[in-house]
């Protein structure tokens, strides 16, 4: 039977047919679809990436790991391609979660002795992830060899018959060699003997002194000596220089040494009262003559510019022979040494000394430096850093026995490094300053030079100041026979013509004082013109604080001349200083446009000194104090 549903029904079932799908897909379960999982990965790297290593040593490098995606979990390390003769290590071989790190050390055989690179796989592998690989390449050096060389300098060396002379052998080490060094001599000649006391150079020193002695029987000639070094596995090729042995004067001896850039052009000596006498070089710049009075003079010209400078001294015939020395310790020289700072702000400055050279940086303009007129042979270099502000010192290094090549370089001079060391402080009075006020310094004495190394100093010291704190470098840091130096210098108020010096050697820095002796008395300074040129003369009454030295300089600087006189007291042997410049017209090789000319203002300065002296004393003892005084022109002589 055909039943027949209404039209409005047909409609409604329709409707709900059409809904049934959006209502299961709106309603039904309530639950989220899980989301498709993340893979995991690992990544390795090795820093750096190549390693040099010797024979029978090791290398390191450090293999580092990248966990992502959902790995993480244990990671282990290997390596892989090692040649025989090479280990590889770790030091964490398995690296827990949290640890991203392992160093790789790789082993080499003493008896390896492939120089290929090698390429080493290092591994890493986890669970779930792929296994991640670095390269670490590997290269094979020869070992080091060690060197070792010796040289001498200076050289050749001069000695007098039956007298006795002096160089130093130096060494340089190479190839990881760092050990004691005994040193021999070989020497063909008899009568001639070489002392190396002690004979070996310990392992923190490069140099040791040479003696020389030659027996009165030896010939003028000349010899030679070899100087041999050897240290634990390795040795030296020999060192060999000569001796020249010259015949002894009759009298005593003196010998006046002048480094090239002092070298005189015309020396001339007087024995006693005796005649001027020219004298030849007798070697580099060398000079001998006979003294049979036990005193003498010697004059010397020098070049300055386009002008001259005449200088005489009168010693005994001891003194003269402590100025060849003074002369010869290398007060100037040819080589420039190039250095730098470290570690010195822009409120700071250093003061560099080596042996005589000095320089003063400031970083704020560069922290490299130039040392120029550098002596040859070892050499004391004195650092400082000080604060600009205060002129104090808070670092100081110290290097000894140094030799540096013609324009070769310092190792940096770093104030924060091992090798720098504080200073250390007391306090100085200073007594005998009337009205006017000091500036005090602090100086090392350094046993080759850095006489002049200056730890600090401060200025406007007057009598109502007290005690005042000075820096010094400690006892621990000197050397046997190392000094310091405590020093003032005071202007007479309101004059500009007269000036006071006054000082102590100290070793240990303990608290010092400082009397200033009296002002110089006003010396009687004349000219006689009537010659071919002015030789002037000096007058002065001997005073106690002042009575070992005393000098007499003129000069003329709108001709360009120069001159100066001076005497020790031993010479004199009298109250009273009467120094006047000599007539050498007649010596040979003299002109007389050397000296001072007639017509033309002579300005003058004369100064005296007393106490230990570094031009008269061979040794200076401990608590030594030295002082000088001196006048100034207040207007030319006519």
């Amino acid at each position: 039977m055909l039943t027949l549903v209404p039209a409005c029904l047909r409609k409604f079932a329709l409707l709900i047919a059409l809904a049934t799908p959006i209502i299961t897909a709106c309603g039904g379960s309530d639950s989220t679809p899980t989301p498709p999982a993340v893979a995991g990965t690992l990544a390795v790297v090795v820093t750096p990436a190549a390693v040099s290593v010797v024979p029978g040593a090791s290398g390191a490098s450090a293999a580092t790991i990248t966990r992502g995606g959902s790995f993480t979990g244990d990671v282990a390390l290997s390596s892989e391609g090692a040649p025989a003769g090479v280990t590889v290590s770790f030091g964490s071989p398995t690296l827990g979660a949290g640890v991203t790190s392992s160093t790789v050390s790789v082993a080499v055989a003493a008896s390896y002795t492939s120089t290929v690179p090698v390429a080493i796989a290092i591994k890493a592998a986890g669970t779930g992830v792929t296994t991640a690989a670095a390269t670490l390449t590997l290269t094979v050096t020869a070992a080091a060899i060690p060197t070792l060389a010796v040289s001498v300098a200076p050289a050749p060396v001069a000695v007098v018959s039956g007298a006795s002379g002096s160089t130093t052998a130096m060494i340089v080490r190479g190839g990881g060699f760092a050990g004691v060094v005994t040193l021999a001599s070989t020497v063909v000649q008899g009568g001639i003997t070489v002392a190396l006391t002690p004979p070996t150079i310990p392992a923190d020193s490069t140099t040791r002194t040479i003696g020389i002695a030659v027996a009165g029987s030896v010939p003028a000639g000349s010899y030679p000596i070899s100087i041999s070094a050897t240290g634990t596995g390795v040795a030296a090729s020999p060192a060999v220089f000569n001796v020249t042995v010259t015949a002894p004067v009759v009298g005593s001896s003196v010998t006046l040494s002048y480094c090239a850039a002092d070298a005189p052009i015309w020396v001339a000596y007087q024995d006693g009262s005796g005649p001027w006498t020219r004298v030849s070089a007798t070697g580099t710049n060398s000079y001998t003559f006979s003294i049979s009075s036990g005193k003498a003079g010697i004059a010397t010209v020098d070049t300055v510019g386009t002008g001259y400078d005449l200088n005489v001294t009168y010693a005994t015939t001891a003194e003269m022979n402590g100025f060849g020395t003074t002369l010869a310790l290398g007060a100037c020289g040819t080589k420039t040494v190039n250095g730098s700072v470290a570690n010195v702000s822009n409120a700071q400055f250093a003061n560099i000394t080596l042996g005589y050279s000095s320089k003063f940086v400031l970083p704020i303009a560069s922290s490299a430096f130039t040392l120029t007129d550098v002596a040859s042979g070892p050499q004391d270099l004195f650092a400082a850093r000080l604060t600009a502000a205060t002129q104090r010192v808070d670092k100081i290094i110290l290097r000894r026995g140094i030799d540096i090549a013609n324009g070769g370089s310092l190792a940096v001079l770093d104030f924060n490094a091992a090798e720098a060391f504080a200073p250390a402080t007391a306090n100085v009075t200073i007594s005998g300053l009337g009205a006017d006020t000091a500036v005090v310094a602090t100086l090392f004495n350094g046993l080759r030079g850095s006489t002049f190394g200056i730890l600090g100093t401060f200025a406007d010291y007057v009598g109502s100041s007290g005690a005042v704190p000075f820096d010094a470098v400690p006892a621990a840091q000197l050397a046997s026979g190392e000094l310091q130096q405590l020093y003032a210098i005071a202007d007479a108020a309101g004059s500009s013509t007269s000036t006071r010096f006054s000082g102590v050697y100290f070793r240990a820095p303990t608290n010092q004082a400082i009397a200033f002796g009296p002002e110089l008395a006003a010396p009687t300074v004349t000219r006689d013109a009537s010659g071919a040129y002015s030789r002037t003369r000096v007058v002065l009454g001997a005073q106690a604080e002042y009575n070992r030295f005393l000098t007499a300089s003129y000069s003329q600087s709108s001709a360009n001349r120069a001159a100066s006189v001076t005497a020790t007291q031993n010479y004199l042997g009298s109250s009273t200083w009467d120094l006047t410049l000599p007539n050498l017209s007649g010596v040979t090789g003299w002109t007389n446009t050397w000296g001072l000319l007639n017509g033309t203002g002579i300005d003058w300065n004369v100064s005296a000194s007393g106490g230990a002296l570094h031009q008269l004393d061979s040794s200076i003892a401990d608590g030594t104090v030295f002082r000088t005084a001196q006048r100034s022109s207040a207007s030319p002589l006519p």
